[in-house]
């Protein structure tokens, strides 16, 4: 189950990875945690950096439109910092 996400990291190189398990129920929040935590050491020597699992918040899309609804989100929750980089 690692092994894909493992390669998607350092593939992408992403901050966060957006993850749709809601078919865990009231598991998904530690089945996240569990890989965060599980990844964090497996991929320490080869990043020096944090990322971090987050869960859909759109149950209803796909996990690709879950993703980029989480990065435009994220984007416009901080809009100085957007303004920054666009300079």
């Amino acid at each position: 189950m690692l092994e894909p996400l493992a390669h998607m990291i350092m593939l992408f190189d992403p901050q966060h990875l957006v993850i749709n398990a809601a078919v865990l129920g009231r598991y998904e929040r530690e089945f996240l945690e569990r890989c965060e935590l599980a990844l964090q050491e497996r991929l320490s020597e080869v990043f020096a950096w944090k990322f971090q699992l987050v869960a859909a918040q759109d149950r209803e899309l796909t996990c690709a439109k879950g993703a980029a609804l989480f990065v435009i989100q994220d984007l416009f929750s901080r809009p100085q910092e957007l303004l920054m980089r666009l300079i």
